[in-house]
C-alpha cells in the first residue's frame, strides 16, 4: 500500500510543498501539498513527473568507465572516486591549480552540487569560474546588479500580486465573438473544464486570438499573506486542469499547450465568490504599490 510522505521541490527556488506517494523505496506519485503555507497545493508542470525521471529505463545507477574500444562498462563508486582522485592529484602536480576550472550551469535551482565543487575547486588551487547563464538570467543578473550594487545579489521572481498590475486575476483571454456565442461577458466569469479538474477564471475580451482557442497565463494561483492574518490565492492553479498523462513523448512533461477545454459561464454564487476571491488579490496589489 502506497504511503504519502510531505516534502518539497528543488527544481526552482519557489521549493514548493509536495506529496509523495512511495511503495518499495520509489515516488509513484506526486501531487501539491495543500497544507504547506506557501503554495497550498500548487503544483507546475515540472515535478509532476518525478517519478517517470527517477525510475527511467536509461537513468544511470553506476559509475560508468569507458574502455578502450569506446563502451562502457559499469564500476563501483569506490573505484570510480579512487581513479578519478589519482588522475586530478596527478594533473594538479605536474600543472598546479591554473589547469582547473568549475562549470556550472544557468538553471534556477538544483545549486546543492555548487556547494561541493566549490569546495572542490578551493582544494585543487582553481581560479576559474565559468557558467552557462541563459540569456534570460544573464540580463536578470545585470539587472540586480545596477539595482542592488552586486549581481551577485539574486532576487527571486515570483508572481505576488502586486506585481501583476496590468492582470492580477490571471484572465482567459478569449475572441469577443466566442464571448458572445458562449453568452458570457467581458469582465465576467467562466468555468473551464477538462477531464482532470475544473477552473474558475475572470475572461478577458482578445480580438487577437483566434476564434475557438482561448490562452490561461501560466504562474497564478500561489498563496500569499494578505496582511491581514489571512491568505490569498492570485488567479487559476492552471496545472489543477492538465494530466500527468497528456504529457511530451520524450520529456514526460504534462503539455500546457493545446489542451482542450470545456467553457460555460458560472451560475451568480459561484461569479460572486469568484469576483469576492478577486477584490481581495487586488486590494492587496494595491497595498503593496501604495506602500512602495
Amino acid at each position: 500500500m502506497a504511503e504519502w510522505k510531505q516534502t518539497f521541490c528543488i527544481l526552482c527556488y519557489v521549493n514548493c510543498g509536495l506529496e509523495v506517494a512511495t511503495e518499495g523505496g520509489k515516488i509513484t506519485r506526486v501531487r501539491g501539498d495543500r497544507a504547506n503555507a506557501r503554495s497550498q497545493g500548487y503544483l507546475c508542470q515540472k515535478p509532476q513527473r518525478l517519478q517517470w525521471y527517477g525510475d527511467h529505463a536509461d537513468r544511470l545507477t553506476t559509475p560508468l568507465r569507458r574502455r578502450p574500444d569506446g563502451t562502457h562498462e559499469a564500476i563501483s563508486w569506490e573505484t570510480a572516486f579512487t581513479e578519478i582522485a589519482a588522475r586530478l592529484n596527478a594533473i594538479r602536480a605536474e600543472h598546479g591549480g591554473e589547469a582547473f576550472a568549475v562549470y556550472g550551469g544557468g538553471g534556477q535551482g538544483n545549486h546543492l552540487g555548487g556547494t561541493g565543487f566549490l569546495a572542490l575547486r578551493d582544494v585543487l588551487g582553481a581560479t576559474k569560474y565559468f557558467n552557462a547563464l541563459s540569456q534570460e538570467k544573464t540580463g536578470d543578473f545585470w539587472v540586480n546588479g545596477r539595482l542592488y550594487g552586486d549581481q551577485l545579489c539574486h532576487t527571486a521572481e515570483d508572481v505576488a500580486p502586486a506585481w501583476r498590475k496590468s492582470d492580477p486575476d490571471g484572465a482567459l483571454r478569449i475572441h469577443p465573438d466566442d464571448i458572445a456565442a458562449l453568452g458570457a461577458t467581458d469582465g465576467g466569469w467562466m468555468a473551464v473544464s477538462t477531464r482532470t479538474g475544473r477552473l474558475v477564471c475572470g475572461v478577458e475580451s482578445d480580438p487577437s486570438m483566434r476564434r475557438g482557442l482561448v490562452a490561461l497565463p501560466h504562474g497564478y494561483g500561489q498563496s500569499y499573506p494578505d496582511g491581514t492574518g489571512g491568505r490569498i490565492v492570485d488567479g487559476p492553479r492552471l496545472n489543477l486542469i492538465t494530466a500527468h498523462d497528456d504529457c511530451d513523448p520524450i520529456a514526460a512533461t504534462p503539455y500546457h499547450k493545446n489542451v482542450a477545454v470545456h467553457l460555460a459561464p458560472v451560475v451568480d454564487a459561484e461569479a460572486n465568490a469568484a469576483e469576492a476571491a478577486a477584490s481581495r488579490v487586488r486590494a492587496v496589489a494595491a497595498a503593496h504599490v501604495s506602500a512602495a
